[in-house]
């Protein structure tokens, strides 16, 4: 993640706004305990089962401000 990010910063003259750092160190992150547990059969469906709730959770693919109060709160956090 950390080349490609790099090449499109270099190349495409991508800015992350500071805001987005968060983001993007998470999703390494996130990358990065799925290497790990790659061989680990057993915690897989635990992990996809957890990470396909919590986006259902914090609305899916629904907007933010048409979720209700909630919702919104979960997803803040």
């Amino acid at each position: 993640m950390t080349v490609t990010l790099v090449l499109a910063v270099a190349l495409f003259g991508l800015r992350i706004p500071p805001d987005r750092w968060l983001s993007l160190a998470a999703s390494g992150i996130g990358l990065g305990v799925g290497a790990w547990f790659r061989d680990y059969r057993t915690i897989q469906p635990l992990l996809i089962v957890t990470v396909a709730g919590s986006i259902f959770a914090a609305g899916g693919y629904a907007s933010v401000p048409t979720l209700p109060p909630f919702v919104q709160a979960f997803d803040v956090y």
